[in-house]
């Protein structure tokens, strides 16, 4: 038996990525998905690609910083699907490396807006229709960053420290419900987001394999290895967990 099936997933940033990865294994697993994504066209061309493998999808346009649009990309994905089981808020943008005096406060604002309040507004809209659910699990995206300070990121450092704590206010919230709620903290990985960090730095290549080079495993990460593990937390497989938050860190976090 596939680990989704019979279940209706939703996945925020699904159009490029990490998201884009996961809706592909996740209607794989047998999941229904609805792909969200602020760029509806990219959306669109990745639930055509579900769909031509002969899985069910759908695209949603959804400015996930926004409380109207969040709440409408929840109601598309339950009146196309009939339910909503699994919820990855993995929205978010990076932050060019910057020293916080040239920061202004407009940039600060954009990513906590994006990154925090997004995953905040994505949970809400769905947390009804979750509670619904026979095994509602919700998985957001942080970063290695969220736990590790490194000099030029302030604004995403705080960004991605805050969602680590909505996913363990939210877990103890909903355990009641039998609603579980799980964090995933990425490195750095092979995905359109990397060369954002290093905008005006340098050469983007010679960056990127210092990036490498600074991971104890020798590699970066790749989008499937982040999917399979927001795979194992939104299938039954991981039902004694929330709460929780998984390093995928390639051993950063050891060092």
């Amino acid at each position: 038996m596939k680990l989704l099936e019979n279940k209706v997933a939703l996945i925020t940033g699904g159009g490029s990525g990490f998201g884009e990865a996961g809706a592909v294994i996740f209607a794989e697993q047998g999941a229904a998905v609805c792909v969200a994504d602020i760029n509806e066209a990219n959306a669109k061309s990745v639930a055509e690609k579900i769909t031509k493998a002969g899985g069910r999808a759908i695209a949603v346009g959804c400015d996930v910083a926004d409380e109207a649009s969040s709440a409408d990309m929840v109601a598309k994905c339950v009146e196309a699907f009939g339910k909503l089981d699994i919820v990855w808020a993995n929205a978010g943008v990076a932050q060019p490396k910057k020293a916080i005096e040239d920061m202004s406060l407009e940039e600060f604002q954009r990513i906590m807006t994006i990154n925090t309040q997004g995953v905040w507004l994505t949970l809400r809209a769905a947390a009804k229709e979750l509670k619904k659910s026979d095994a509602g699990s919700a998985i957001v995206t942080s970063s290695v960053s969220g736990v590790k300070g490194r000099p030029g990121l302030s604004a995403y450092h705080a960004s991605k420290g805050a969602v680590i704590m909505i996913t363990r206010g939210l877990a103890a919230e909903w355990a009641p419900e039998r609603v579980r709620v799980n964090c995933i903290c990425p490195v750095a990985a092979d995905t359109p987001m990397l060369p954002t960090f290093f905008q005006s730095l340098g050469d983007p290549e010679e960056l990127v394999e210092k990036s490498r080079s600074n991971i104890p495993l020798g590699r970066l990460a790749t989008p499937k290895d982040i999917v399979d593990c927001a795979l194992y937390l939104a299938s039954d497989m991981s039902a004694m967990m929330t709460g929780s938050t998984l390093h995928i860190d390639g051993g950063v976090l050891a060092t």
